[in-house]
């Protein structure tokens, strides 16, 4: 490293009106020690960006993984409803398939008739009250759905009504049959292994959902 020093206070005495200038040569012993530090900072900062980018990886492919595995196990429940009609009777059965592929958690449910909310064994009731005894309605069988567990490609079996004409009566039963269909209405929430959850309306739509009452208890 050079330096020049410019002596304003020495005066040169053949030249009196000059200033006397000297160079100086020096070497820094530091040099070697700083550029050492720097590249051990680079390489420090170079190693820990490699290692954020790595975790990040790791991260993006363990969610990666998480969600091909919640896909894999989904399950979709689809409400169905199967009319068979004879001369002077017909058979109306409810029944839930799980067309996934992965089990389906059921949890709340809620039936319903007219808009008003019934148990399950209680259509028949409510059947009577409605159409005054127009027709004999019986409920062959019933499963509750709440609390069950349905397998991919099983179907789960709600109820199977019968309904027979009076003998006194000349009964469209194709027309009561609509009614009833649209009178009878199931509202639940269901879940995957993977605590994604769903809500079924009224209609059939369904919905993901986190308002499933169950959710934390199957975590």
């Amino acid at each position: 490293m050079i330096y020049f020093v410019n002596l304003n206070n020495h005066i040169n005495l053949k030249h009196p009106h000059k200033s006397q200038i000297f160079v100086v040569k020096t070497k820094n012993k530091n040099t070697s020690s700083i550029i050492i530090s720097l590249i051990a900072i680079l390489i420090s900062s170079a190693t820990a960006f490699i290692g954020l980018k790595e975790t990040e990886i790791m991260k993006e492919q363990q969610q990666l993984f998480k969600s091909q595995q919640e896909v894999s196990v989904w399950p979709y429940l689809e409400n169905s409803i199967s009319i068979s009609i004879s001369t002077d009777s017909a058979e109306v059965e409810y029944t839930i398939e799980n067309k996934g592929i992965g089990p389906a958690i059921v949890g709340e449910v809620t039936y319903t008739f007219d808009g008003k909310q019934i148990e399950l064994w209680g259509i028949v009731e409510a059947l009577e009250n409605k159409y005054k005894g127009q027709f004999i309605a019986t409920q062959t069988d019933y499963s509750t759905l709440s609390n069950d567990v349905i397998a991919a490609g099983s179907v789960h079996h709600v109820t199977t009504l019968k309904i027979k004409k009076n003998a006194n009566t000349n009964l469209n039963l194709s027309k009561y049959l609509e009614e009833i269909s649209d009178s009878f209405q199931i509202e639940y929430c269901y879940c995957s292994v993977y605590h994604k959850c769903w809500w079924v309306d009224p209609s059939g739509e369904v919905k993901q959902s986190d308002r499933c009452s169950f959710r934390k208890e199957i975590r």
